[in-house]
């Protein structure tokens, strides 16, 4: 940088130069005020030059150059550290995508078969499937010798405009065909449904219990003690039958099962 001459204002010097300057003037009261005008322009005029001069000097010599500026970003320095990664099976403990050879494919498909029982067990839920029951002493006559209509299953009700799940079976048959009991057993209900018209319900040992819809009309009343082949009704068209037929369904304590497995 270039040398430039610097002038530094000495304040006190300057307090005490205008304080001589001002009893000056007083004493020259008498004298010309034009002389006296100039002096003290003249005076300010340089007070005023000098302290311009010294701010000026002091801003060129703190300016800032841009131009001395490295603008350019810094460079940038990733590190990282190689790894080797060990094969599969030199190290057990560590992951590995190598699943290896599969030994016996006979676990896939009986998982797959777990699967499908399980998603099953979903599905149906509240009825127990019908071969835990097979096996078992209980039978029953077929209550009448019609063919069947219908199996327990999912089935689209025209008149409602849904699907409904129906646990019983309906078996074929005429309008006032007698209906017989299943098994020997009491008779534990006589009413009216909404879907399986005029009903009778049945209690038989062990906790089973047989159910007879669409009825015409009932030969017995609660309370009434069955033997196996005693009629119990008649075939009718009552609830939302589509044609003469019987509703008829069995079930335990442990839900409702199909009945074709345990007829005679």
């Amino acid at each position: 940088m270039n040398e430039r001459f610097k002038f530094k204002l000495d304040k006190d010097k300057i307090k005490l130069q205008l304080r001589d300057l001002g009893k000056k003037l007083i004493r020259k009261r008498g004298k010309s005020p034009k002389k006296l005008y100039l002096a003290i322009f003249l005076l300010l005029a340089l007070l005023g030059y000098l302290l311009y001069y010294n701010q000026e000097s002091a801003y060129r010599d703190n300016k800032f150059n841009f131009s001395d500026l490295d603008l350019r970003p810094p460079d940038l320095v990733f590190e990282y550290e190689r790894h080797e990664f060990p094969a599969a099976g030199e190290n057990d403990n560590l992951f590995s995508l190598d699943y290896g050879k599969i030994e016996s494919p006979d676990l896939i498909r009986n998982e797959a078969v777990d699967e499908r029982d399980m998603l099953q067990g979903v599905v149906t839920q509240s009825f127990r499937p019908v071969q835990e029951f097979q096996g078992t002493e209980f039978r029953i006559l077929r209550p009448v010798s019609g063919d069947i209509l219908l199996e327990p299953g999912w089935y689209y009700n025209a008149l409602l405009d849904d699907w409904r799940y129906q646990q019983g079976i309906e078996l074929a048959g005429n309008i006032g065909d007698i209906v017989m009991a299943a098994a020997n057993g009491k008779v534990s209900a006589v009413k009216e449904d909404e879907y399986k018209g005029i009903m009778v319900i049945v209690e038989h040992d062990h906790g089973w219990i047989t159910e007879y819809g669409h009825l015409e009309r009932v030969s017995v009343s609660p309370g009434t003690i069955l033997v196996k082949g005693q009629e119990i009704g008649r075939i009718g068209t009552t609830g939302m039958a589509s044609q003469p037929s019987l509703y008829f369904s069995l079930r335990n304590k442990d839900g409702t099962v199909n009945p074709v497995d345990f007829f005679e």
